[in-house]
């Protein structure tokens, strides 16, 4: 049994351990939740953000690695193993610091819907924006010898998360409005219909367009600014789709 085995056999039982750690903080803590953005207190927020942004990371590079060579070999292993520990490392340590009474669940009924979609809302912002970033680096790093797994691994990984961003929106407004719904065709009133409308069908045409340059990414690359345009255009669509709530009309509150 080679080293290269035993390292190699250590780099997916790194990438489980951390999701295995955090749905552990479920069985500590009685209003634990998996999906939870900013809440728990300062250094269970800040050291979870920490701790997935090095996991994704990570996560990333090996994927692209692995794409382009066909295999993992003992080097690349040696230097992703570091940071895939360091990021299982903060995850684990930041379940201890969650704290119970930092959450809109012990804040009474009143504060905590309203509280929580803006919650929702700042992590769609987030989520749209790295989206937008990693646009914007894999067009500035794009270079006539660099290989098209690289560009399609990253635009996958952008495209996904203006993906994830625009269903957080949804979720914010189901937070935000007692009748409000993740599918609720015509109804909000007229002018939350259009601006959905609108915000909907641009998101739609901006992800075809991400899917046709995934498939693709090679002649999309040539054209010089597309990747970033896509990528700021997403980001668009989620602070559009995010300013549009503001315009529904909740029935039930009349």
């Amino acid at each position: 049994l080679s080293i290269a085995n035993v390292v190699i056999a250590i780099a997916p039982m790194l990438y489980i351990s951390g999701p295995l750690s955090h749905a552990a903080g479920k069985t500590m803590f009685k209003n634990y939740s998996l999906w939870q953005p900013f809440e728990g207190g300062i250094i269970y927020v800040v050291s979870q953000a920490f701790g997935w942004m090095l996991y994704s990371v990570s996560l990333t590079l090996g994927t692209v690695y692995v794409c382009n060579h066909h295999e993992l070999e003992i080097e690349a292993a040696v230097r992703l193993l570091p940071l895939a520990f360091l990021s299982q490392f903060i995850i684990w340590v930041s379940v201890l610091y969650f704290n119970p009474d930092r959450t809109t669940a012990s804040t009474g009924p009143t504060s905590s819907d309203s509280m929580r979609a803006l919650k929702e809302r700042m992590m769609a912002i987030i989520l749209a924006f790295c989206g937008c970033l990693i646009c914007i680096f894999t067009d500035f790093t794009h270079t006539k010898d660099s290989a098209q797994v690289y560009e399609r691994t990253m635009l996958i990984v952008g495209s996904f998360l203006v993906l994830m961003a625009c269903v957080v929106v949804q979720y914010a407004g189901v937070c935000r409005f007692s009748n409000f719904r993740l599918w609720q065709p015509f109804r909000g009133g007229k002018k939350f219909i259009l601006m959905q409308v609108f915000g909907w069908t641009s998101f739609g045409f901006s992800i075809l367009i991400h899917l046709i340059t995934i498939v693709s990414p090679a002649p999309a690359l040539k054209i010089s600014g597309l990747v970033s345009t896509l990528g700021v255009w997403g980001f668009g669509n989620c602070a559009f789709l995010i300013y549009s709530q503001d315009f529904f009309e909740d029935e039930t509150a009349e």
